[in-house]
């Protein structure tokens, strides 16, 4: 189980800091189809967020494309944190210290074990290439647009930490929308796997000093 939460609003690709009405809940509508659903809202302050989740058959990729309408007539500040990882199951006490945060920023990559983080972190100085929330099996990868600036990590218990990425400083017209796509891979921690996807997650596989042999071992 890659990701198991009782909360949506820790949930992959949860939206949080668009709207306060998003925040406290709002009811989605949704479409199903073959190889996506479509969740749709709208709250009365004139935002509407679409988010179409699609599947792929084969891969453990999941891409989402969002698009967020300003149906008011002022143009409006957009600033918002969506979910890559959280639920990640982990295993045994034994493998809590291979449970950690590894994110690429401006392509500079790092990583903090997850009982290092004991409150709210943002790292930013650049651009976000990716966020990483890992433990010694699997991986969940989230890949944002070349828009997004910041990773977030917040502890929800002393044993579940969410990761994910914040977008702020945009601005969006009057009636007008904005798409983002994302992709998440959840996943393995299998090198040849995640650089055949050619995203440039295969560093998500950090692996500290000793990472030249350990490439060449894989």
């Amino acid at each position: 189980v890659l990701a198991n939460v009782t909360d949506p609003r820790h949930s992959i690709f949860a939206v949080t800091g668009l709207d306060p009405e998003f925040d406290k809940g709002v009811l989605f509508e949704f479409v199903e189809k073959r190889d996506r659903i479509v969740f749709k809202a709208a709250a009365q302050s004139g935002f509407t967020i679409e988010k179409e989740i699609i599947f792929l058959p084969g891969r453990y990729t999941v891409e989402l494309k969002q698009t967020i309408w300003n149906n008011s007539t002022q143009a409006r500040d957009l600033s918002y944190r969506i979910t890559g990882g959280c639920g990640i199951s982990h295993l045994s006490p034994q493998d809590e210290i291979y449970v950690e945060v590894v994110r690429n920023i401006s392509g500079k990559i790092s990583n903090v074990n997850f009982k290092s983080i004991k409150a709210e972190t943002v790292w930013n100085g650049g651009q976000v290439y990716w966020v990483s929330l890992k433990n010694k099996y699997f991986s969940l990868i989230l890949k944002p647009p070349v828009s997004f600036g910041n990773v977030f990590s917040n502890p929800i218990s002393n044993k579940e930490l969410e990761t994910g990425i914040e977008i702020t400083g945009l601005n969006i017209g009057p009636n007008s929308s904005i798409t983002q796509d994302f992709v998440l891979y959840a996943g393995p921690n299998d090198h040849d796997m995640i650089s055949s996807l050619k995203l440039g997650l295969e560093d998500s596989l950090h692996l500290g000093f000793t990472d030249g042999i350990g490439r060449w071992l894989f």
